[in-house]
């Protein structure tokens, strides 16, 4: 075999302490989370420059040691598409893992397709043909087949062939600390940690409610995210979206009321009722101001700015080389315009290169 399985603290430990060693180290995860609320991590694999190690964390009692390691500072974790990973590995450690080298950020940096997959880019830098077997597989099922196991030792496998390849080329082309500081960002605690004050900016209809009815799923979608979280299970099995939006434009004040609404079902009207009713009179009595951004369409003179302005970014992208959109979306672009200074362009590595321009445009 080409890796090692690890299904025991003292494995556990030997495997940790090797790898405490090395510079770096390439980490990916199979994880299950269809069921939950929190993903479940499956497993782990790991590799620095030798051995490779799959790590079945459900086998484990105590992951304290590999926690230990990932929250080494000077050990750089790296991963493709990092944000799935690191959400998975924060709820493991309790903060996201740092620092982190996210090939995906460095291959886009380097004018590659800013949403490469990890098979592509093994593919396009070292030839070699990734299968796609196990994509669909559940990785919570033991005893893990060796054929599945050798699959996910590729996924470090390789990874670490990719690292050095694509530090260097950022290197060459004085582009690693603009890698390393969009890699910053990923370690943010709050891209992981959901406020539930915070919750209802998922619910993508509710920007279409008055402001009264705005506060009222507020108050609905902090009430699912919180059950949600105190029983372990995905927000759309304690309420889906459109439940939340129909309670919100029709504000039962009574049990009774309740006993007409679809989707609401008799077990969570039993449990749930005084709560949902709870809710929904304190969203009723919050100031009637909107909650999501109201800006509304650009006018045709900031249409026509915003216009001059991608098409400056555009160029921009094309004189480095890289894609429009690493540099930003049009979103961004519409920030500017609209004289927001929270922009991605005007932050960083991206003011320098194209932002401080887009501002003079935008104001000449």
């Amino acid at each position: 075999m080409s890796y090692v399985l690890i299904e025991d603290e003292e494995e556990l430990v030997a495997c940790c302490n090797e790898l405490a060693t090395q510079p770096w180290v390439a980490i990916d995860t199979e994880f299950m989370r269809e069921k939950t609320y929190y993903p479940e991590l499956c497993l782990l694999q790991i590799a620095g420059a030798g051995q490779i190690y799959c790590i079945d964390t459900l086998a484990l009692q105590d992951t304290s040691t590999l926690r230990d390691l990932l929250d080494q500072r000077e050990l750089i974790k790296v991963f493709h598409a990092a944000r799935q990973d690191l959400e998975v590995l924060h709820f493991l450690c309790g903060m996201p893992p740092a620092p982190v080298f996210d090939t995906q950020i460095a291959a886009a940096l380097l004018g590659y397709d800013d949403q490469l997959g990890y098979a592509a880019l093994v593919e396009a830098i070292t030839g070699t043909v990734l299968p796609k077997a196990h994509q669909r597989t559940d990785w919570s099922r033991r005893p893990l087949p060796n054929d599945q196991l050798e699959y996910a030792a590729d996924d470090v496998r390789y990874l670490r062939e990719l690292y050095p390849v694509l530090f260097e080329q950022l290197q060459q082309k004085e582009r690693l600390a603009w890698a390393m500081e969009d890699n910053a960002r990923l370690t943010d605690v709050a891209l992981y940690e959901i406020d539930p004050d915070q919750a209802y900016l998922r619910v993508k209809q509710g920007r279409t409610l008055p402001a009264r009815q705005q506060r009222v799923l507020r108050e609905l979608a902090a009430w699912r995210e919180r059950l949600a979280k105190q029983r372990n299970l995905p927000r759309n099995w304690v309420a889906k979206d459109g439940l939340l939006i129909y309670l919100a434009q029709t504000c039962p004040i009574r049990l009774d009321q309740l006993d007409e609404v679809r989707g609401l079902s008799d077990a969570m009207r039993k449990q749930q009722g005084e709560a949902l009713l709870a809710a929904i009179e304190t969203g009723l009595h919050r100031e009637a101001l909107p909650l999501f951004d109201a800006a509304g369409p650009l006018t045709p003179e900031q249409t026509v700015r915003r216009d001059r302005l991608l098409e400056h970014l555009k160029a921009r992208a094309d004189e480095i080389e890289i894609r429009p959109q690493v540099l930003g979306a049009r979103r961004e672009v519409d920030a500017i315009v609209r004289g927001n200074d929270n922009s991605i362009l005007l932050q960083g590595w991206r003011r320098q290169v194209v932002g401080e321009e887009l501002l003079e445009l935008n104001q000449g």
